[in-house]
Parts: C-alpha cells; structure tokens; sequence
C-alpha cells in the first residue's frame, strides 16, 4: 500500500514537474521513481503527432475506408434527480475520415495504440486530435500525470513524457494493431476495438497478418476476437512493452472516447460511431433474428466501483415486475449475444453490461441508472441507442459524492417505476395500459 501510494504521489509531482516547464528534469525524476520497479523501465520525452502526420513522414500507405461526417446527437430523455437540469438541445458533432494505414519500422506499446516512430515521435489521436490542457490520459502506468489534480498528462509544449519496458526479444515481422487504451473493459472492447479488427479481416490483402493484442483481455474479449479471427495467429503484447514491426497495419480509430473528468462535459467528449454498431450487428447477430420478448435487468451488484446502493431493492421490484436478472460477467460472448438479441426492454446500472443492448431487436426499450454527479456524460449510452433506434431513459438518483464522477449512488424506485410507465413496459404498466 505505501509503495503505490508513494508511486501515485510521484507520477503527481513529476508532471508537474514537466507542466512547469522543466521536462527533462521530470524526466530525471521519473527515472530515479522507477528504481524501484519490478520491471527495468525506460522514459521518453517524445514530440507527440497525429497517426495521419505521422504516415506523412514515413511515406506510409493510407486507405480511406469511412469519410468524415457531421453527426446530430439527439437530446438525451432523463427522469429522476436534477432531471430538470437535462441537456434538452441536439448536437452536432463531428467524426474524421477512418483511414487504414500501412507503417514499416515501427514500434507499439501494449495497453495503448500509441505507436512511435524514430525513436523521438509519438503518434497518439487521443492526445494529438484532442486537447492535453482539457482532457485526461488513458495509457495508466505509461504516461505520467496528475493523478491526484485533474489526470493531465505530463507533457510541455508538445513534447510528452512516457515510461514502458523493452523486453529482449525479436522483432514481430508483421501484424494487425489492435492495442488500445482499456481493451480490457468490455464497452471499450466493442466500440473501439473489434470494430478495427473486422474492417482488417474482411480485407484479403492481409489475410496472412498475425493479430496483435493486449495480454489482459478477460476471456469474452478474446471470445469475440476469435470468432472472427478464423484461426489466425494471435500476438500478445505485454502492458507497457514496447515492440518493433516491420509491417504493421493500423486500422484508424471508430469511436473517441476522451477522459474528461474536471471541465465542462462536451456532447463530442465520448463519441461511438455509427459504422462500428452496424458492424458488430453484421458481423455477430443471427441470420434469423430473434425476436425481442425477454425483459433483461443486468445487475452490477458485483461492482467495486459505481455502485447502485439499493440494487438488491431494485432487482427484486424489477423481478416482480417481469425482469430477469442477470449477470453478464458471468456469461461467455456467444451467450451474451444470444441473451440479449432477444430482449425486448434492457434495465440497469451504467457500466459495461449495458453495452450488449448493441446485440438487441431494433427498438427495444432502456433504462440506463446512474448517479447525478456533476460531470457525468449521459450521451454514452443515449447515442448507442440512437445508432440503434431504441427507445432509452436515463433514470438519475442522488450521488454520494457529486463532486466525484464515479460516486455511488441511490435510485429512487418511483423514478424507476415512471421510467416504466413512460415507456409501456412492466407490469403496472400493462395494467395502466389495459385500464
């Protein structure tokens, strides 16, 4: 405990450090930190680019694959605490051209899609298209911030500082980049990540190119990976570990979902793109689509973060109103898509379990719960349901914390139960419906 304590409060003040001015004495400071790692790290002071910049330097092959486009995010339909206070306007917002490229000589990191190039260049959308002054950084232990003031990262008039290990070992002559910041979790799994796998696989001209993964991904990741993947070669890349290619495929990113945990909340803050939820329904759903009877809860009772206090409470006032409780954690991917291609209504706490209502019937019915804090982003899940033409309500309870973007929170059952009435499902809301 003393020991990640004292890392934390390290990785704080070396990115200070470096925000004031004085890089390569953080750079210094972080070298000295790391001593007393298990694993013989590196530091990096890099000048940071976009991916596009970046493949204009190495000459690199580039294939458009989606235009750019300008998309309207519809109002997002709310009930509950501070309902009143719901961003009632539409928003558009805008996604850049997805472009597959072709590097040669390259490094990647796993845990990120960082990728750096000669040594002094690091290509990262994350930071390069988005805004180091406003947004926070996903590559944990990677990239040092501020992790106790607003998670920005170290860097200073366009140069970043980033740790990462150097294992002896080979060069991987080729492969497919499908390393990403939270590959583990599975929201951003579906949205970010196998999105970019398909569109590789589904072109022949890489039909020989070994997958290339980060090595922590819980086993329905890998699931879904492998049914497509058709036997090909799978490379795991260590968190942290730096790895030369010789040729590496880049499939450019889908979806931008950008760590915003102390500013203002932006409807383009986390944006889910279209062609990525028309991919996974092409790619994983039936022939024969089912047809949406079941009534889904997912429960998070097993959460250690988030959590929804009065859960049990609600689970057994859903139970009776028709739901079935369940767990997707505890399910593989082929079943969780075959559960939930066939719910008609979709019910329970925000977090990853609720992305499966990608796998639903056109128009299902969702209740998504979640804590009224002062920075939370109720677009995540509203424009899903758009892309979808599913019929969502937020239902927000009272944060124990507000200040905190993951607070745990209550929900009010009678919030609940006119998000029910609202949208014609339940069994009360049979009954008002038949009277």
């Amino acid at each position: 405990m003393l020991v990640k304590l004292f890392k934390k409060s390290a990785a704080q003040v070396i990115a200070m450090i470096v925000r004031s001015g004085w890089p390569r004495l953080g750079k210094a400071a972080l070298a000295l930190e790391q001593t007393i790692s298990p694993k013989r790290r590196s530091q990096h002071l890099l000048t940071f680019m976009s991916v596009a910049a970046g493949a204009s330097l190495q000459s690199a092959r580039m294939t458009a694959v989606i235009p750019a486009r300008t998309l309207t995010l519809q109002p997002v339909r709310r009930v509950g605490t501070d309902a009143d206070k719901a961003d009632r306007k539409a928003h558009p917002v805008d996604l850049p051209e997805l472009v597959i490229t072709e590097f040669r000589d390259i490094q990647i990191i796993g845990g990120t899609e960082m990728l750096c190039m000669n040594d002094d260049i690091l290509l990262y959308d994350e930071m390069a298209l988005g805004d180091p002054e406003h947004y926070g950084r996903k590559a944990f232990g990677i990239m040092a911030a501020q992790t106790f003031g607003k998670l920005l990262p170290a860097c200073y008039q366009g140069r970043v500082l980033i740790s990462c290990h150097r294992p002896e070992k080979d060069p991987i002559p080729k492969g497919i980049h499908l390393c990403k910041d939270h590959s583990v979790n599975y929201f951003h799994w579906l949205f970010e990540c196998l999105p970019r796998a398909i569109v590789a696989i589904e072109r022949t001209e890489y039909s020989d190119f070994p997958l290339l993964i980060d090595d922590r991904l819980p086993a329905q990741n890998l699931q879904a990976l492998e049914q497509i993947a058709a036997g090909r070669e799978i490379v795991r890349i260590g968190h942290r570990d730096v790895h030369r290619v010789g040729e590496l495929v880049f499939p450019g990113v889908f979806s931008f979902m950008h760590d915003n945990y102390d500013n203002e909340v932006s409807a383009d803050d986390l944006l889910i793109a279209p062609e990525a939820v028309q991919l996974l329904r092409r790619t994983y759903l039936p022939a024969q689509a089912n047809e949406g009877r079941r009534k889904l809860f997912v429960a998070r009772d097993g959460a250690k973060y988030r959590l929804l206090r009065n859960e049990l409470q609600l689970q057994s006032e859903m139970a009776a109103q028709g739901f079935e409780i369940v767990h997707p954690e505890r399910l593989d991917f082929v079943q969780q898509v075959e559960l939930f291609s066939a719910a008609s209504v979709i019910a329970g706490p925000t977090g990853a379990g609720l992305s499966n209502m990608v796998f639903a019937p056109e128009g299902c019915k969702v209740i998504v719960l979640a804590g009224a804090t002062n920075r939370a982003n109720y677009f995540i899940f509203s424009q899903l349901a758009q892309w979808l033409k599913h019929e969502l309500i937020y239902v927000t309870g009272p944060a124990r914390r507000p200040a905190r973007l993951h607070s745990d929170y209550d929900i009010d059952p009678a919030d609940l139960h006119q998000a029910l009435k609202e949208l014609g499902v339940g069994v009360d809301a049979a009954k008002d419906s038949a009277a």
